[in-house]
């Protein structure tokens, strides 16, 4: 938890000035929904990774997944980029998995992750179709997810030597089937969903313009002017119209001249 602070902390420390010009005024019903989504979409997270890790021949309790799959995704939040895998490894061992299948099942959920965002944001934004960033990423989570699934089972020569060298390899995707291959991108498609509505639900009406009450009494204090300005003109034009049709044929001709 320290370290997420301090990650929140860095994060938000160049914005510090433009965040203290604001005014939070958090409502309770929407922060209270969003908040039950992203611990829904968490749950839902978890459940896609011990499914995964049944691919690999490992059963856990649901429990001691959480236990795993939180620890080791806070521990990303430390400085560095390997504290999140050896936590894995350690929590993955205390609880009786394999180490391989716990890396090879979390990073394969972030690839699918990644392959569905953009399936995904292509449905929500179809402009990004024709974007060369995303063509270019699609093609790279497809590789990286192929190449991930395929490799423990390669065969042959070069597959007997990978598995002499790192045993734990025939564990990989040794129960995966054609219908829980099918069933995974599916469950990894609602979390781009929730996390969006949680988003919106979190961010409904959050800050407040500087000023407060004065800025919106001063904005109702002009519209005020402006209904009375556009009545005087009215009632002008309708002076002249009035005026102009009480004249005479002749005073018109008069003042023409």
């Amino acid at each position: 938890m320290v370290g997420a602070g301090y990650y929140l902390v860095r994060v938000a420390a160049p914005h510090w000035p433009a965040i203290q010009a604001r005014r939070l005024s958090w409502h309770a019903i929407p922060l209270l929904a969003g908040s039950v989504l992203v611990w829904a979409n968490l749950a839902l997270l978890l459940a896609a990774w011990t499914v995964s890790l049944r691919w690999c021949a490992q059963r856990i309790r649901y429990a001691d997944a959480a236990r795993v799959w939180f620890t080791a995704n806070l521990a990303r939040f430390l400085p560095g980029a390997v504290w999140q895998f050896a936590s894995l490894a350690v929590m993955s061992a205390r609880y009786g998995l394999s180490t391989m299948a716990a890396t090879a099942t979390m990073l394969l959920e972030q690839v699918v992750l990644l392959f569905t965002g953009l399936l995904v944001l292509a449905a929500l934004t179809p402009s990004v179709l024709h974007a060369r960033w995303w063509q270019a990423a699609l093609v790279v989570a497809a590789v990286l997810a192929v190449v991930g699934l395929a490799l423990p089972r390669l065969g042959g020569r070069l597959g007997r030597w990978i598995e002499s060298r790192v045993p734990a390899v025939s564990l990989l995707w040794s129960q995966l089937g054609p219908r829980s291959s099918r069933r995974s991108p599916l469950m990894l498609v609602l979390p781009w969903i929730v996390y969006g509505t949680a988003f919106r639900l979190l961010a409904a009406r959050p800050v407040r313009q500087p000023g407060g009450i004065v800025v919106r009494l001063r904005r109702r204090v002009h519209r005020e002017l402006r209904r009375r300005h556009h009545r005087r003109l009215r009632a002008r034009r309708t002076a002249r119209a009035g005026g102009s049709a009480r004249e005479s044929p002749d005073d018109r001709w008069r003042r023409r001249r």
